[in-house]
């Protein structure tokens, strides 16, 4: 009889510390899980910002392709109208056009030149 109780103490204590550490690994799974929730939050919402970033450089790219081609079309244009006054200057010589009557190249060239440095002011002036 007294083996049955020792033995049935026995049990019980086992079975009590089994209890006990089944009910603290179960607390220290239920802590995991709720740090696992926290931690895919903030992953998620990580995510979602890298995600809108991502959508943002693609936008910003698209746009500077498009000004990249508008400058592509502009130097084009710049090429082509450099290459007619290098054909004017080429066909033209103005060394000898110049001494033989000065004063009507001498106009000429100081209204191009205005022109263009107008022109050169106009593009690079600041719109304030």
């Amino acid at each position: 009889m007294v083996d049955r109780i020792y033995f049935t103490v026995i049990f019980l204590l086992i079975f009590g510390a089994s209890g006990y550490f089944i009910y603290e690994r179960i607390q220290t799974l239920r802590e995991n899980v709720q740090v696992l929730k926290t931690n895919t939050e903030m992953m998620n919402k990580s995510l979602e910002e890298s995600t809108e970033t991502i959508y943002q450089m693609q936008r910003n790219a698209e746009a500077i392709e498009q000004q990249i081609s508008e400058l592509n079309t502009g130097l084009r244009e710049a090429e082509k109208y450099k290459d007619e006054i290098t054909e004017t200057l080429r066909k033209h010589n103005l060394t000898r056009l110049s001494a033989a009557k000065p004063g009507l190249i001498e106009k000429r060239v100081n209204e191009a030149t205005s022109k263009i440095f107008k022109e050169l002011e106009d593009i690079t002036a600041t719109n304030n």
